[in-house]
């Protein structure tokens, strides 16, 4: 999932929806509309969904960067053993090869 598309849907999570139900919830008691409880049951259920499914986009990219920052100290960690293929004490200081 992309960020701005991440952005956006946490957003309707946290700020969009939960708002919305409340509103209908109150003004549809208000106003005795008869479909106030299954309205606000749904817009409920469709936060709780889209907030499921930013969660899990948000655990799957940070197991994503954990495995990506334990691979890159592992590298750093064998960074003793690397052998230089090209020995510089070979070239001189115009990289003339002297061996």
């Amino acid at each position: 999932m992309k960020n701005k598309t991440y952005d956006v849907l946490k957003w309707i999570a946290i700020m969009g929806l939960p708002p919305v139900a409340v509103f209908i919830g109150t003004v549809g008691t208000a106003t005795n509309w008869e479909y106030t409880g299954i309205t606000v049951t749904i817009i409920t259920a469709l936060d709780t969904l889209l907030g499921a499914w930013v969660g899990v986009s948000n655990s799957t990219y940070s197991k994503a960067q954990k495995a990506l920052t334990d691979s890159n100290i592992s590298i750093l960690d064998n960074a003793d053993d690397f052998k230089d293929p090209i020995d510089t004490d070979d070239y001189d200081l115009e990289g003339h090869f002297n061996g």
